[in-house]
């Protein structure tokens, strides 16, 4: 049975690797000329960095420097700063849904890529940690696109990657079309620490794909300071100016999923 599965699983990842060959665009599948930055040159065009002015909390594109904004500032911030690879739209959307909707595991290296480069201002790291997923949610996706992004990072920095010391032990709702204080109280109590020495006095790097609202995070770096974490800092792929956007194009790409499904 085992010998079966690694067939299977064999046959899977060559069938994957034909559909999307290693020089393919993440965003429009074009043919891209780096191994290691899977866009195109149009498609990286299109993409939007964090601006040079933004939050000194949560990144959020703002009119003056070295300032925070009005978000971060109606609410109690437990993590130290977030940067984020690329401002959240209909393009760099492509780089996440891949991964995290689509099983492209293999994107998980170049997305990694991405977000080391913008982690040199957070000072010394000791650890990342990925936002765990609830093991039901996990078992039904099959991975956590976090914890590989995650891993993908620790192999290029070679700082140490704790996948065990963080969990998130109650299933939650999902966040979807939630609005912000409903989905800070979706996420009380969602994640608990399993290993305080792990994280007490610790540099902690708190690695998702997407800060929609930033509560998610949050709560993991409540969870992590209350635990003694020294510092916690977070980085993600993209970064939402609006998280109606983001739930509306989640809602557009369940909707055309289903679509062709039935197509199909």
């Amino acid at each position: 049975m085992n010998k079966l599965k690694n067939l299977l699983s064999k046959a899977l990842h060559n069938f994957e690797d034909a559909l999307y060959p290693e020089y393919s665009c993440l965003i429009c599948g074009r043919e891209t000329k780096s191994n290691l930055f899977l866009v195109c040159e149009r498609c990286k065009q299109k993409l939007v960095p964090l601006s040079s002015n933004q939050c000194q909390k949560c990144g959020m594109p703002i009119a003056l420097p070295a300032t925070i904004c009005d978000d971060c500032k109606s609410r109690e911030i437990h993590f130290d700063k977030a940067t984020a690879a690329y401002i959240f739209d209909d393009t760099s959307a492509k780089l996440v849904y891949g991964i995290k909707y689509s099983g492209h595991k293999f994107a998980a290296k170049h997305l990694a890529a991405m977000l080391v480069s913008k982690i040199s201002s957070f000072g010394q790291i000791d650890t990342i940690i990925p936002v765990p997923l609830h093991p039901n949610r996990k078992k039904w996706r099959g991975y956590n696109q976090s914890e590989l992004l995650a891993k993908e990072m620790s192999e290029m920095t070679s700082i140490a990657v704790d996948t065990t010391s963080l969990e998130r032990h109650i299933e939650t709702e999902t966040q979807q079309g939630k609005g912000r204080t409903e989905r800070e109280a979706n996420m009380i109590g969602a994640f608990r620490v399993t290993d305080k020495n792990a994280v007490a006095s610790k540099s902690i790097l708190v690695v998702d794909d997407v800060f929609t609202t930033g509560t998610t995070v949050n709560e993991c770096a409540r969870v992590l300071k209350k635990n003694g974490a020294a510092k916690v800092f977070v980085a993600t792929v993209l970064k939402t100016t609006s998280a109606l956007s983001h739930t509306k194009q989640t809602k557009n790409r369940k909707q055309n999923g289903r679509k062709n499904s039935r197509t199909n």
